[in-house]
């Protein structure tokens, strides 16, 4: 079987959302596989460490693909005749863009909709471009994957696409990802100048609500006098002047720690360790850091919204996002004594189900329907 994967989001050092998707799938599928023939498509100059076998082969094609414009030349023109050249037997495209005139069955993931429901958090041109297109390329899809039941049934009611054609795979814990054993003590010493603190993972953009967790943990700070700091893991994605506004303005920002991208193993150290991951964003498709968190046995507080109460499983602290009492509350809950995580089997139970192994089974198994 001849699989094409659009992998342009395998960039090395910046596996965030899309790219670790796409990384941890398709790295199990080629090495599971090696009876079939893989090919990357990749917008730029790559990395060798992700091709990960003998059976894949690696394209750039160009131009590369990260405007409007250059999207619609990419996929219609760049993708749709490698293709058609290499006579692929599947399209695999994890980042929501497929071609409309490509001829090649195509296996499509959509991870979420959120750019439907909070258009004003992109630039207008970009919201233009997902409005526009998306309801399309979920038209002609041969198969749509998404990663929850969430995103599907949103799927379903905003684009009258029937549930026979979308398939859950969800997310994954990997081991790489978390630190299978460890003695927090020690953690706790090495990371002695910030510790004890709450943890935000992910970008700093509107929709992660990072603003609000700003404003809670200045309330928490005001009304406990707790030595707690807060971690901001992240990257400064788009419309992030609000939260340095917001932060330039706080009586605690010296308790507020920007640490940018960090990397995989400083991370898992982190999460270990944190009192609390506070992941509120207004709409996720998924919530990886809601699972990453629970491998580790760290309390959550999580938005009552969208896919965040599935990833949780009922093991998190969930807010209303829109609430700054809320989440400052929540922020004193964990603080207090004896409120930590204890039902440690039922979380392991809960995490099985976010399993890239399965994950990546369950997506070539998509795949390969589509083998002549």
């Amino acid at each position: 079987m001849r699989i094409a994967v659009n992998t342009r989001f395998l960039i090395k050092g910046q596996l965030e959302g899309i790219g670790r998707y796409t990384h941890e799938i398709c790295k199990r599928m080629v090495e599971n596989h090696p009876e079939d023939e893989f090919h990357f498509f990749f917008d730029r100059a790559f990395d060798e460490s992700f091709l990960y076998g003998p059976n894949v082969k690696g394209h750039v094609l160009l131009p590369p693909a990260r405007h409007p414009y250059l999207w619609k030349i990419w996929y219609e023109w760049a993708v749709r005749r490698k293709l058609r050249k290499i006579k692929a037997d599947v399209f695999y495209s994890p980042d929501g863009y497929l071609s409309l005139k490509a001829e090649t069955p195509t296996v499509l993931v959509i991870h979420d909709l959120a750019f439907k429901h909070f258009p004003e958090h992109l630039s207008k041109q970009i919201a233009k471009y997902y409005n526009q297109n998306t309801p399309k390329f979920a038209s002609i899809a041969d198969k749509i994957i998404t990663v929850s039941n969430a995103s599907k049934n949103d799927i379903m009611n905003s684009y009258g696409i029937h549930e026979d054609k979308i398939d859950i795979v969800y997310n994954g814990v990997s081991p790489d990802q978390f630190l299978a054993s460890f003695d927090k003590k020690k953690l706790r010493e090495k990371y002695a100048f910030i510790a004890p603190f709450f943890l935000y993972l992910g970008a700093i953009h509107p929709r992660k609500n990072v603003v609000r967790i700003l404003k809670a943990f200045e309330k928490f700070k005001s009304e406990t006098n707790s030595n707690h700091k807060l971690i901001i893991a992240g990257r400064k994605a788009w419309k992030s002047k609000e939260f340095e506004n917001t932060l330039q303005s706080m009586q605690y920002e010296s308790d507020v720690k920007l640490l940018g991208f960090i990397p995989d193993d400083m991370l898992k150290e982190l999460m270990a360790i944190a009192t609390a991951l506070v992941y509120v964003s207004l709409f996720e498709g998924f919530g990886v850091p809601i699972i990453l968190a629970l491998a580790h046995k760290t309390p959550v507080i999580c938005s009552n919204r969208s896919s965040m109460p599935e990833a949780a499983g009922g093991f998190a602290k969930e807010v209303h996002p829109e609430s700054i009492e809320e989440i400052a509350a929540a922020m004193k809950y964990y603080t207090s004594p004896n409120n930590e995580l204890k039902d440690y089997g039922a979380i392991d139970t809960h995490l099985a189900t976010f399993n890239w192994d399965l994950s990546a089974e369950q997506t070539y198994h998509i795949l390969s329907s589509y083998s002549h």
